[in-house]
Formats: structure tokens, sequence, C-alpha cells
């Protein structure tokens, strides 16, 4: 009985004319190619998505952090012009109001790389990094604290900074550097699979 009915509708299409059935498959076309429509927009908008989660995430945080790094070798010059022109107020005046200024933008990038922070491997680097932050700011607030002093040994405090502040810088440098080239590394992996969607 459902055979003789298949059957039935199957000599019905036999049976109408050229225009009908012109028009139904007309119809049958057009919900095929609205059904890919829709397809295409939601994987469009998918990638849309990934696409730009992937330039914050990966590609303007590495440009943050690469920002950041600059900052970091900035203060160190500032501390080093500080504590050089401890005997001439203002030179040592201008160089302390650039250390201020490069504190701040570094602080801007670094609040942008947090922003970043996605997986587990990024959230362990920038711990490492915060702890790192506070022993070289420990350090240069301890050498700095030294150019204010009357008896003041410029050839002494450079020397401390060779042996004690260049290490913490060093260190910090290291693990932003780390933070960066994972950064690279895993926007590099996103966009290999971004291309193959």
């Amino acid at each position: 009985n459902q055979n003789a009915t298949k059957k039935k509708k199957r000599l019905d299409f036999n049976k109408m004319s050229i225009a009908q059935k012109l028009r139904v498959m007309t119809i049958i076309i057009a919900a095929i190619a609205s059904l890919s429509g829709v397809i295409s927009l939601v994987l469009m908008a998918r990638m849309g998505v990934s696409a730009n989660s992937a330039m914050n995430n990966y590609g303007f945080a590495t440009g943050d952090i690469a920002c950041a790094l600059v900052k970091i070798t900035d203060s160190r010059r500032c501390v080093r012009d500080i504590v050089n022109y401890s005997m001439d107020p203002e030179n040592k005046k201008a160089a302390e109001d650039e250390l201020k200024e490069v504190k701040a933008k570094f602080q801007e990038y670094y609040n942008e790389t947090k922003k970043s922070i996605i997986n587990a491997e990024g959230e362990a680097l920038m711990k490492d990094i915060d702890t790192k932050l506070a022993s070289y700011q420990k350090e240069q607030s301890r050498i700095l604290e030294l150019t204010n002093d009357d008896n003041i040994n410029i050839a002494g405090i450079n020397e401390e900074m060779k042996t004690k502040l260049d290490p913490e810088y060093d260190a910090l440098y290291q693990s932003a550097l780390k933070l960066l080239n994972e950064k690279k590394a895993v926007g590099r992996r996103v966009e290999k699979s971004l291309m193959t969607t």
C-alpha cells in the first residue's frame, strides 16, 4: 500500500508538465541553496570568532609582550641614568620622570598581556614573571634609595647594579621572553588550524 502511494507520487511527478517540473525543481534547488547559505554563514561566523580570538590572544598579545620587554630594558637604563646623574639634580630629575613614564607604559602593556592568558602554560609563565618582576622592582627601589645618600658612591652603586640588579633584570627578561615565545608558538598552531578549517 505504501509502495503504491510512492509509485503514485512518482507517477504524479512524471505526469507533470515541464513547467510544473521546473517549478518543483527550482523550489528544491532554492531550498538546498538556502540551507547551504545558512551553513556557510554559521561556519564563517565561527571562523570569524576564532580568528578574532587568535588575533587578540596571540597576535596582539605578542606585540604587548614585546613592548613590555622594551620597557623593562628602558627601566634599567633610567635607573643607570639616575645613578650616574646623582650629583646633577636637573638631569637626575629628568631621568626619574622618564622612569615614572616607562613604568606606567610597562604596566599598561603588562595588563594587556595578562588579559591574553588563556591556558595553563601561559598562567604558569605569568606567575613566574610576577615573582621575578616583584624581585626586580624591590632591588631597583633599593638601588634608587642609595642615590639619595649624602655620601653617595656612584662607582659603588654601579657595581651593585652589575652584581645585584642586572641578574634580577636578566631573570625577568628571560621569563618574559619565554612567554613571548610560547605565545608565538601557540599562535602559529592556531593559525594553521584556522587555515585548514
